[in-house]
């Protein structure tokens, strides 16, 4: 093997850039021809500088990421990567970029909320000052809540279009679900990293508030069954609506400790009082109104709520199935388990008499 050994201190460490054999130690540059008349027999130690490429790569990403190329930002994000993994732009526009090219079928928001979490790691180790690392971590929040913005947007316009299909209720609550994580990480990173901007706080609490709301309402769609089109309505279990119904009251209260004259918009909270008494048939149905509970509903008053042993059961079940459904509610093995006894009994019930048609409780 041959090496390079600099006239001068005697280094055998160079560097190859734009053409030249430049020596680590001293910077003594060498041409092709100057550095082949001082090659000995060894190891050449020979380190490429890569500063043009990663220049060229960021000014690449950046004008792709601009126009809204994804792709190709992502390609050279992920080039910038290979050369240096702490860069933390590169770190975070690479998960914005997936996000953004993600679809419905692949909801990937949450490659924004996890590259923000590696970027920030790196920013934080960085050896810069306090109000640069605070400027990035704002850049970081804003980004990501933009993108949760978007992703919300494009979740309810696929709902919208296709509203009549249980499917699209259920997988609408999912992407609100995933929606309501990335606001509420923008939300907790900013109060987290103290950031003075307290407008910039409350638009980031009303948005969490927003997604509350529209995670808790109860949605209409259609069914068929034997031919016959039935309106449904959907809505998540109880035990689940209550995390956001808490999240929303959370989040309320701290924009009142800054602004007290704040109104907040409501949140349905109908199953709180009209469905009480029937939380785990509720649970198990994922809905108050069907024809299921609208049979159970009718048993409940207008046969157990005439005698002194209905009415004793009733206050039982009043009593305890709330506390059970807070254990159990979102087991899947639970709800099966109860479903299966449930549809037995409903099937009985209209068996004897007891009507499935639409009802309000008395």
């Amino acid at each position: 093997m041959k090496k390079i050994v600099c006239e001068l201190c005697g280094s055998n460490d160079f560097t190859k850039e734009n053409g030249y054999w430049v020596c680590n130690h001293c910077q003594t540059k060498y041409t092709p021809e100057e550095a082949k008349k001082i090659t000995v027999e060894g190891i050449v130690d020979v380190s490429i500088d890569k500063t043009t490429d990663l220049h060229n790569f960021q000014k690449l990403a950046i004008q792709y990421y601009n126009s809204s190329d994804f792709e190709q930002a992502k390609k050279y994000y992920s080039k910038i990567l290979e050369i240096n993994p702490e860069d933390w732009q590169a770190t975070f526009y690479y998960g914005i970029c997936s996000s953004k090219l993600s679809n419905l079928a692949s909801f990937k928001l949450m490659d924004s909320v996890n590259s923000a979490k590696n970027a920030i790691n790196i920013i934080l180790k960085a050896d810069m000052q306090e109000k640069m690392k605070t400027e990035h971590i704002i850049e970081i929040v804003s980004a990501v809540n933009s993108v949760t913005i978007s992703y919300q947007e494009i979740a309810f316009n696929h709902y919208n279009q296709y509203w009549e299909m249980e499917s699209s209720t259920t997988e609408l609550i999912r992407r609100l679900q995933i929606c309501s994580e990335a606001y509420t990480y923008c939300f907790d990173l900013s109060r987290y990293f103290k950031l003075s901007i307290s407008q910039f706080q409350i638009s980031l609490a009303e948005n969490v508030i927003s997604i509350c709301i529209e995670i808790c309402q109860f949605r209409k769609y259609k069914m068929y069954v034997k031919g016959t089109e039935l309106e449904r309505e959907y809505q998540l279990s109880l035990a689940n609506r209550q995390k956001y119904i808490t999240i929303y009251q959370q989040k309320v209260a701290f924009i009142k400790s800054i602004q007290p004259e704040y109104v907040p918009p409501r949140i349905e909270d109908r199953d709180m009082t009209k469905a009480q008494g029937c939380y785990i048939a509720t649970s198990v149905y994922k809905t108050y109104d069907c024809s299921e509970l609208w049979t159970l509903r009718r048993f409940r008053d207008e046969t157990l709520n005439k005698s002194v042993v209905g009415r004793l059961f009733i206050k039982f079940y009043y009593l305890v199935s709330p506390k059970i459904i807070r254990v159990f509610g979102e087991n899947k093995i639970f709800n099966g388990f109860c479903k299966l006894i449930l549809d037995k009994f409903v099937k009985r019930l209209q068996l004897i008499g007891v009507s499935s048609t639409e009802y309000e409780d008395s």
